[in-house]
């Protein structure tokens, strides 16, 4: 069975024995059983919860992306609730006062552009600002060990790329947050590890809670760690449908070719076919879209950025102004890399796949010292 850090609390009863504590949670901040992360803190000797907070999506995750949210009091707990996504993206000194340590326990979807990691690190640096404790409950990526993409360059860091790794970068955010504490020289975070997990991809039949609205199923996160990158073109992702990050298109594109195209350089792990839909929010909402649907049919095997170069080349060589790219997709990949190899005419993706497997190799190197759930998967 795998146990997440949650579900592994009583081993580690004594890290919160007597302490004032600060909780940074959402709706999938449950155990095996579906008992929320804090009912399950309050339960232990002495523990006393004082504050929640939200990420992106809100304490309820009913947020829209890019949504801003409030400060509240939670209706349940009756616990204020302070806001890591609205008028501020990490805690003011004001809001750790009187706290021993913050605990956070967030699920997440293995790609460095989830906003998800941003928060953390933001968070890692206000408690170790404070002198107070950062303990994460760690739990499984969902998308495994696999690692697609290059790292970000040099002054390009952001909440889209908070940290110089793979856009999809194969690492729990409790080993991320090591790895960070560890090349800034913060104080290190203290790790309940997940048990009995080894770095498999989240499977269909398994439970899947979702971390934010528009990742409805496991197979929408999958494609997220490098469908992201669609957000910084003019095509839909698929928001405001029912299939996002496997729905892809926008008016006036040809389908059937795009479809084609895919078709003959997609793996066998991928099955895409034409496609239209109309999104009822987000981008071309309103508007009938033409483009393909994607279906992962062996998770394990699945790669998303070489489809998504795909679908970038083809924009390159059918749509205008460089492929129809905005600056969004300079923020995404972590500088001005991957929207320069869009706008350079007959790029293949096999050049920048070959130059992101050399960043790959030093960044396999590179975080070996914070590993807890074995080696990332092969190259």
């Amino acid at each position: 069975m795998i146990l997440a850090g949650v579900d592994r609390l009583s081993d580690h009863a004594g890290l919160f024995a007597g302490r004032r504590l600060g909780l940074v949670c959402h709706p999938g901040s449950l155990d095996k059983d579906l008992v929320r992360t804090l009912e399950k803190l309050r339960a232990l000797p002495g523990v006393r919860v004082e504050r929640l907070f939200a990420p992106e999506h809100g304490l309820h995750g009913v947020l829209q992306n890019g949504e801003k949210d409030r400060d509240g009091v939670d209706p349940v707990s009756g616990l204020p609730v302070v806001s890591l996504y609205g008028p501020r993206r990490r805690p003011e000194p004001g809001h750790l006062a009187g706290l021993d340590a913050v605990v956070f326990d967030i699920r997440d979807v293995g790609c460095r552009a989830y906003t998800y990691l941003a928060t953390l690190l933001d968070l890692s640096c206000s408690t170790a600002e404070a002198g107070i404790d950062l303990v994460v409950l760690d739990r499984p990526n969902p998308a495994g060990g696999i690692v697609e993409g290059g790292g970000v360059q040099a002054g390009e860091t952001g909440f889209l790329a908070p940290l110089d790794v793979p856009l999809r970068h194969g690492l729990t955010l409790g080993e991320l947050a090591l790895l960070h504490a560890r090349e800034t020289e913060l104080p290190e975070p203290i790790v309940v590890p997940a048990a009995g997990w080894r770095r498999e991809t989240a499977a269909a039949g398994d439970l899947w809670i979702p971390p934010s609205p528009n990742l409805p199923t496991s197979m929408a996160a999958l494609a997220y760690t490098g469908m992201v990158l669609i957000e910084g073109t003019f095509l839909s992702e698929g928001r405001g449908t029912t299939r996002p990050f496997t729905l892809i298109g926008a008016p006036d594109i040809d389908a059937r070719a795009l479809a084609d195209r895919l078709a003959a350089t997609a793996p066998t792990a991928v099955r895409v076919w034409p496609a239209a839909f109309r999104p009822v929010a987000g981008k071309h909402a309103g508007s009938v879209c033409h483009g393909v649907e994607i279906h992962i049919q062996d998770r394990p095997g699945f790669r998303a950025l070489p489809l998504v170069l795909e679908i970038l080349a083809f924009l390159r060589d059918h749509a205008p102004a460089a492929g129809g790219i905005d600056d969004g997709l300079r923020r995404l990949a972590g500088g001005p890399g991957l929207p320069d190899w869009c706008a350079a005419k007959g790029a293949a993706p096999a050049e920048l796949l070959s130059l992101w497997r050399e960043d790959q190799q030093r960044y396999r190197e590179r975080v070996r010292p914070v590993l807890l759930y074995g080696a990332l998967a092969p190259g």
